[in-house]
């Protein structure tokens, strides 16, 4: 049984009516499909070694089947998101590299004292959310380059969970709407890949610790959609 909502890239009416990005959107959203019922095949694994007693090996290595299946459908997206992207910063050994290095530093400077006064994950990620947002409205490159570099080791070091992919996911949401037409719309695919595919690794992390005697029975895992549950029964 699965619950929750269903999948759909976040997407800006403006970018559904643009030829380009509409059809960009369509093609990721396409090959999305191929991770969107994953978790419902590593949950048929599960419960077929439950069924099956001293089968657990052989379902190891048919979830690790499935996960370099998956891995490689998620890079061929990445590529095509890059290349919609194009370049984000500045490339390496310039003048500009050194400056926008420096403005990185004074605006995480600004933004680590605001993050250490603060003890609630979600504070957290509002005071990121706002910061992000000003920034990318004023065009702060060194605020952007801050949250983008140091932001995600600064929150994992704090516990926070899949803190890079979070972090990437939720700035590209709220960089997005600031963006050219198809650098927003590889935005928000991105956005929704990140979050998707945390996920999909934490069903079969989840699934592989109960396999190895490593981890507490499963009983729902999360799906690709946010707010998805699978049933393992």
């Amino acid at each position: 049984m699965t619950t929750g909502d269903g999948f759909t890239i976040t997407r800006d009416p403006v970018l559904t009516g643009d030829p380009e990005a509409g059809d960009f959107l369509a093609r990721v959203e396409e090959k999305m499909a191929a991770l969107r019922d994953l978790t419902q095949r590593v949950a048929a694994v599960l419960l077929q070694a439950r069924q099956s007693p001293g089968s657990n090996d052989e379902a190891l290595t048919n979830l690790a089947q499935l996960r370099s299946g998956a891995e490689a459908v998620r890079q061929g997206i990445y590529f095509m998101i890059e290349e919609a992207m194009g370049p984000e910063l500045p490339a390496s050994g310039t003048q500009s590299e050194s400056l926008d290095e420096a403005d990185r530093d004074q605006a995480w400077e600004r933004l680590r004292p605001r993050l250490e006064a603060l003890s609630d994950t979600g504070a957290m990620w509002d005071t990121v959310a706002q910061a992000a947002d000003e920034a990318a409205r004023t065009t702060d490159t060194g605020m952007i380059i801050a949250l983008h570099e140091l932001l995600p080791l600064y929150l994992e070091e704090r516990g926070v969970p899949d803190a890079d992919a979070e972090v990437t996911a939720r700035l590209d949401r709220i960089e997005a709407p600031y963006l050219p037409k198809m650098q927003s719309a590889a935005a928000l695919a991105r956005a929704a890949l990140e979050s998707g595919w945390s996920r999909i690794a934490a069903a079969f992390d989840q699934a592989e610790a109960e396999l190895r005697g490593q981890g507490p029975r499963v009983a729902a895992l999360p799906g690709f959609a946010e707010g998805e549950q699978v049933s393992v029964a």
